[in-house]
């Protein structure tokens, strides 16, 4: 009785407690003897060395169960008193599986003991899932230590080389680590992986929020001796790209309990603590190898061009650099000043607190320092590369995930003596938190905001100016000033940015006059100086210009906290497994262009001083009291127009903030300003935003304390400012599930359910086509509605600025579903235009104003409405016989919206009517969107042939739908806008046959080809923007999808020979060596692995007219020829590589009457290893232009219809050919070249 309340208790307790998802399986079989009969009440007992892991006793019909036991490879011990006791080692236990292990015993006496090593199953009926599994053997015989290079061995995984996907996928696949859901990736040192899993499909219960797989890492846990590993590589002198790493691991007991026996009292100890510590380094030189290699400008010629970078033609003033040729620059193997340092760690503790108790603390960790060698002007691919590689901006990301775990297991039947209807259970609770920061910025200015494009200090000189006439005033007929005039702009350079100091200052060496050069800032700009905050132009608006300066400081802070429980239980044959899991995370961001604020300050000040006081003149009078015929007036101090950062920037300088002075903005230093002294909306710019940000305010603080959208429209700061800010985006997530998994006969089954609610926890519109609550014909009463709209039909009239009484009402609309005055239903609610008219919903309050300071949100807002989904799952095996097994599987899955689309941006709301920011290349976030289904039917058989290998075939056929795809949101008011909604949807289906052959006799050998076809409305969140931005309905048409590859394959070959195996060679001499043997065996411990995955060519849609890709041309629009997807890319192929040779050792050994005792002695051995990708240096075309099909040629250069163009190209047009030519030649349009890494790993 009391152990069925504990198992109760568990139950109850797994709504408060957490599951380590994927990190744990299960172990059952049954114990005969050597009759074949069962053996009932038989101990069963199972070890990791010498420690006690868990234990059971079988029933009558002789089978055991051992669940929830950690992901790793043990040995397992059966006794009973009338038969000797039987050992099985090498039994592996992967997540989410059943391995099925079998024990036969032997008559008492006949054997001392029987010792098993026990063999994988070719037909593992335990899997009722589609997954490939690899274990710490079987990554490290892979041919790269990538871990996300693993999914490419996994059945249905498909891909262009750069990217991966699982059948047809969008993306969306998960990876848990040790049971905490990361979102950073697999960060992980290879040293520490136990093992990884990729489900493909069969998801069980406990596995949700996502619908492209599932990518489960385990770590090292437990053991009972201390281990160690160093490993290091490099590329050097084997590839031109620089890739180094240091690796190194060391784990083992910390804790012990001593043991007795109690009949010889010998005192034993047994590890009951265990700690992992791993650490991995990897520095890269070039991150992205390329086939095609980088130009980059010639030192000279670099140094050149900077000293003198300008020069005069035809009346002006032209860069020298767009006349260079292909012949000023350099092609090299790999990119310069790209380097990326990649640090990843995992800390891991483990405590045995009981028999069945255990405790784990661990976590992970990665630091990564690169260079932002995308954010650059031009159009070329990293533009930067070619003239200014020396000022690429720095990326920095570091984070953490953290977890402890409590796993607990209650005893039932291991007195042997009774069998309780309720037993196994178990209960494992987890708490875990990750924490995740980013950050860019310029390596050289770091956070000096003003030192971002500062070029030196500039001084306007002025004159007045006079003019005759009669002053109003005072009626004297006089010179009457009206206004100045700039005479001469000193420049003093600055080093903080030398190369852009050096273009102002050559404007000024080309010219020995002021007049008409650097007499006024016009001048200035009109001859290509560059003020403070300014870029160079680009080259053609090819490629960013030398010298130019990184513009852009951001960071991100992203936290995740997560309760989740699990337990789980046998009822007879059914094990019942259910659990809860709470999630809220935390996003913030923030950017800022730091070179823009010189131009924003430079507009700001003295804004209230751009009119003279004509009302209060002063006539000039000489020291004698004689009128001098001159009358002056001071500037007109209009306070309401005068700027906070001006307010500022006097008060920062010791000025008068109410003075009539002139400032001179570029003549302040850098180090007297600061970001505080704008206000929020002056960084905002009037919808050309100097910011972005959420979590933080304007200027990069976090918000404190709750924050609301009302806040942002109304509340204002002690100064009178508005504040504008922004809180976190924190979405809750909440699961519960319930999971059975059972047999039937031969067939068994893994059926659940899981049922998802997601709370993207903010405010959404209430009508996503009005920003101001409307009014529906059903609180119209004055109006004849037709007889077919419905009384929440929005009314449309056409103006709001009129009484009712003169409203003319011009349509209705229901949702998405428009009508006209007549009440006729209408397509395109543009028709409804006409005479002028814009049809207006009719507002509740026509006056009301997002800008006012009052702006009514609860009556345009509301809560966004949790989404709860269901998710059955269902998945079997029958075993047709020991040989062949059929299975199959229905799952529905669910994977909440991409938090970037889905987060509630208050600026989309606040410059919805301003066409500066609301442009055509502008997509609001959608707060209100929905998530992603997709529903997985499989249907699979496989059968063993021979005794090591099984062949299988899998059919599978997904369907997903509420996908997010851009839309057009037409006659929305106070705007047509674009934004994201769930309206795509589409099809995979595809056969996959696979043959696996389990490493036996030196050899194992994975293979599987699949036939898909993959259609859809859309291959990603913006595929249709360009049809919408055209205005074009939003169109709903299946088509082949951007990832619709149909065959695709991958191969693993394993070869290697065993300690003491292969060819041998007599020893010379017949000397026999230290291991006794008159023959050496050169390849023992040696072997190699290679991977060969290749693929037809994924699908894109051809141009009917050439454009020009890499530059800004009138060439610019592409007319789809054909149908969407309608053209091919070719094979692709890619085989690598692993060759490795292993060297044993013995060492250390406990001395025994002075002497090392052998038998104590540990093994060690070094690996030495070679790694090459891309072995056969297969040149994969991965990309092509739209127009001519090729990958690096658009036609732009060759075809007649831009030869005149071409020709007029101002100031070279042979200059122009080359350097276009350079940069159409895409990198990123073909895969990686051969990389080889020579290695070590000493393992001891």
């Amino acid at each position: 009785m009391i152990k069925r309340l504990l198992i109760a208790l568990v139950c109850f307790t797994a709504s408060f407690a957490a599951f380590a998802q994927g990190n744990t399986g299960d172990i059952e079989g049954d114990v005969t003897d050597p009759k074949g009969q069962p053996v009932a009440f038989a101990n069963v007992v199972l070890y990791n060395g010498s420690v006690k892991v868990a234990g059971a006793s079988t029933d009558a019909a002789g089978h055991y169960k051992i669940k929830g036991v950690a992901v790793g490879v043990y040995t397992l011990k059966v006794s009973n008193v009338s038969f000797e006791t039987s050992t099985v080692t090498n039994v592996k236990v992967s997540g989410n599986v059943i391995s099925f292990q079998n024990v036969g015993l032997k008559e008492k006496g006949a054997l001392t003991g029987v010792i098993v090593r026990s063999t994988p199953p070719v037909v593992d009926k335990g899997k009722t899932s589609q997954q490939t599994t690899l274990d710490e053997k079987q990554l490290k015989r892979l041919p790269s230590r990538d871990l996300n290079s693993a999914i490419q061995v996994a059945e249905g995984a498909n891909g262009n080389g750069e990217t991966t996907t699982l059948r047809g996928s969008r993306g969306g696949q998960q990876v848990i680590i040790d049971g905490v859901k990361v979102r950073t990736g697999m960060n992980l040192p290879l040293q520490a992986v136990q093992e990884i899993t990729i489900l493909t499909g069969g998801i069980p219960a406990d596995l949700g929020d996502a619908t492209g797989g599932y990518q489960i890492v385990n770590t090292k846990g437990i053991v009972p001796e201390w281990f160690g590993s160093v490993e290091g590589n490099t590329s050097q002198y084997l590839d031109a790209y620089g890739h180094h790493l240091v690796a190194a691991t060391v784990g083992g007991p910390i804790a012990y309990k001593k043991i007795v026996d109690a009949e010889t009292g010998k005192i034993t100890k047994e590890a009951v603590g265990g700690l992992l510590l791993s650490a991995e380094g990897n520095y890269k030189v070039d991150p992205r190898p390329s086939f095609n290699g980088w130009y980059t400008l010639k030192p000279d010629v670099r140094e050149s061009i900077m000293n003198d970078p300008y020069r005069f033609v035809d009346g002006g003033v032209t860069q020298n650099a767009a006349y260079l040729t292909q012949d000023d620059f350099i092609l090299n193997k790999r990119r310069r000043n790209a380097q990326q340092l990649n640090i990843n760690m995992v800390a891991k503790l483990d405590f045995r607190l009981g028999k069945n108790s255990i405790l784990t603390f661990g976590g992970n960790g990665f630091y990564t320092h690169g260079k932002d060698v995308a954010a650059s002007g031009g159009g070329a691919p990293e533009s930067g590369q070619t003239f200014n590689w020396q000022n690429y901006g720095v990326n920095r990301n570091y984070g953490y995930n953290v977890f402890g775990r409590f796993t607990q297991r209650f005893d039932n039947n291991e007195d042997g003596k009774k069998n309780s209807t309720v037993k196994n259970g178990s209960l494992t609770l987890q708490v875990d938190y990750s924490k995740n920061f980013g950050e860019n910025f310029d390596q050289r200015n770091r956070q000096n905001i003003f030192n971002y494009g500062y070029v030196g200090s500039f001084s306007v000189q002025r004159e007045a100016t006079y003019l005759r006439g009669t002053d109003a005033t005072t009626g004297l007929d006089a010179w009457l000033l009206n206004g100045y005039r700039n005479v001469m702009v000193d420049y003093t350079p600055s080093n903080i940015n030398p190369e852009l100091s050096t273009y102002t200052s050559d404007v000024y060496r080309l010219s020995s006059t002021p007049a008409g050069f650097y007499d006024d800032f016009n001048n200035l700009i009109q001859y290509q100086a560059l003020r403070n905050g300014d870029q160079p132009s680009d080259i053609y608006g090819i490629f960013s210009a030398p010298g130019a300066y990184y513009n852009s400081i951001g960071k991100t802070s992203n936290s995740q906290f997560r309760v989740v429980g699990n337990g789980q239980f046998d009822i007879k044959n059914h094990g019942i497994k259910v659990g809860f899991e709470f999630e809220q995370r935390q996003d913030m961001s923030y950017a800022l262009a730091p070179g823009s604020l010189w131009t924003r300050g430079r507009l700001l000040v003295n804004n209230h001083l751009s009119q003279l006081d004509f009302t209060n003149p002063m006539p000039v009078y000489n020291d004698m009291g004689v009128f001098m015929d001159t009358i002056r007036y001071d500037y007109l101090f209009a306070d309401t127009a005068q700027a906070y950062f001006d307010k500022s920037l006097r008060t920062a300088l010791g000025k008068d903030v109410n003075a009539k002075e002139i400032l001179q903005f570029d003549a302040v230093d850098p180090s007297q300003l600061n970001l505080q002294m704008f206000s929020p909306d002056e960084l905002l710019n009037n919808g050309s935003p100097l910011v972005g940000y959420y979590g933080y305010d304007a200027y990069g603080n976090k918000v404190r304390g709750g924050t609301s959208l009302e806040d942002f429209f109304n509340a204002k700061s002690d100064q009178g400012y508005f504040n504008r800010h922004i809180a976190p985006f924190q979405p809750v997530y909440i699961a519960g599930y319930i999971m059975d998994k059972f047999s039937f006969r031969d067939l068994i089954f893994n059926v659940g359910v899981r049922v998802d609610r997601y709370d993207a926890n903010q405010r959404v519109l209430k009508d996503p086509y009005s920003l101001y609550e409307t009014r529906t014909a059903g609180e119209i009463s004055n109006v004849q509605h037709p007889q077919n709209i419905g009384s929440d039909y929005v009314v449309y009239v056409n103006s709001n600025a009129v009484d009712d009484a003169n409203k003319q009402v011009l349509g209705y609309r229901s949702g998405d579903r428009w009508f006209n005055a007549q009440g006729a239903e209408i397509n395109d609610p543009t028709v409804l235009r006409g005479n002028n008219l814009v049809p207006q919903p009719w507002l509740v309050n026509s006056g009301e104003s997002v800008g006012s300071g009052n702006f009514n949100v609860a009556g345009s807002f509301k809560d966004y409405k949790p989404q709860v989904n269901v998710q059955p799952r269902i998945a079997f095996s029958f075993p047709i016989s020991d040989r062949s097994i059929f299975m199959a599987h229905y799952d529905v899955l669910i994977q909440r919206p991409t938090a970037g689309l889905n987060r509630l941006d208050p600026f989309n709301y606040f410059y919805w009517a301003n066409p500066t920011y609301n442009s055509a290349s502008r997509i609001f976030n959608n707060p209100d969107l929905r998530p992603e289904k997709t529903i997985d039917y499989s249907l699979g058989f496989q059968q063993a042939v021979g005794e090591f290998s099984a062949l299988k075939i899998t059919a599978y056929y997904r369907e997903v739908r509420d996908q997010i795809q851009v839309s057009r949101i037409s006659e929305a008011y106070p705007a047509t806008y674009f934004t994201y909604k769930n309206i795509d949807f589409g099809t995979t289906k595809g056969i996959t046959l696979s043959y696996n052959r389990i490493r036996n006799k030196n050899l194992g050998f994975n293979a599987s080809y699949t036939m898909q076809f993959a259609e859809g409305t859309g291959a990603n969140t913006t595929s249709s923007f360009n049809l919408v931005s055209q205005g074009q309905p939003n169109l709903r048409i299946l088509q082949p999808l951007s990832l619709d590859q149909r065959h695709f394959f991958n191969v693993f070959f394993d070869f290697g020979f065993n300690e003491g195996e292969g060819p041998t060679i007599k020893r010379k001499g017949g000397k026999t060596g230290v291991n006794g043997k008159a023959f050496t065996a050169p390849l023992e411990n040696a072997g190699f692995s290679l991977t060969f995955t290749g693929g037809s060519g994924l699908p894109f849609s051809r141009s009917q007219q050439v454009a020009s890709t890499v530059a800004s041309t009138p060439f610019g629009v592409q007319p789809l020829q054909g149908s969407i997807n309608g053209s091919r890319l070719p094979w692709q192929f890619n085989i690598d590589l692993r060759v490795y040779k292993q060297f044993t050792f013995k060492y250390g050994g406990k001395k025994v009457e002075g002497k090392k005792d052998l038998a104590t002695r540990r093994n060690g051995n070094v690996e030495i290893y070679l790694l090459v990708n891309n072995l056969f240096n297969f040149k994969n075309v991965i990309g092509v232009y739209r127009f001519t099909g090729n990958a690096n040629d658009d036609g732009f250069l060759t075809s007649e219809q831009t030869q005149t163009y071409l020709a007029s190209i101002f100031p070279s047009p042979a200059s122009f050919r080359d350097m276009y030519g350079m940069a159409v030649n895409s990198p990123y349009n073909f895969s990686q070249p051969r990389r080889i890494r020579l290695g070590a790993t000493l393992n001891f």
